[in-house]
């Protein structure tokens, strides 16, 4: 069996405790009430205005086309005509069907012409 020594300190150990627990929350003050502050930040302003300026950069290298269109023929031929559009870094805009860029004169045309030809010769003879 427990003796009573046993069974008496545990329970003066708990008391104990909780009435330190009352004191210490008894003298407990309440925080101190601190005035709000203003923390939106401090700005000025000023009337905007639109000026018109100039910056001058100054660099090297190569400068490169972000999109490059090579043009392949399909068709053998002689130049007949090249169009002032036509050059090297020359624009062609969507919807620009009415400007002929080159003219050519292909095989194909000129052996139909050779047999016409020849006829009309023999016939002046």
């Amino acid at each position: 069996m427990a003796s009573k020594k046993q069974i008496i300190l545990p329970i003066a150990v708990l008391v104990g405790g909780l009435g330190m627990a009352f004191a210490f929350a008894s003298m407990k003050q309440p925080p101190v009430e601190k005035p709000e502050q203003d923390l939106r930040p401090l700005v000025s302003i000023k009337p905007l205005s639109f000026d018109a300026i100039t910056l001058d950069v100054k660099s090297y290298g190569i400068v490169k086309p972000k999109n490059q269109t090579e043009l392949v023929a399909q068709v053998s031929g002689q130049v007949v005509s090249l169009s002032d559009q036509f050059v090297q870094g020359g624009f062609v805009k969507q919807g620009d069907i009415h400007h002929v860029l080159t003219q050519m004169i292909t095989k194909r045309h000129s052996l139909k012409l050779k047999p016409v030809w020849h006829k009309q010769a023999q016939r002046l003879r």
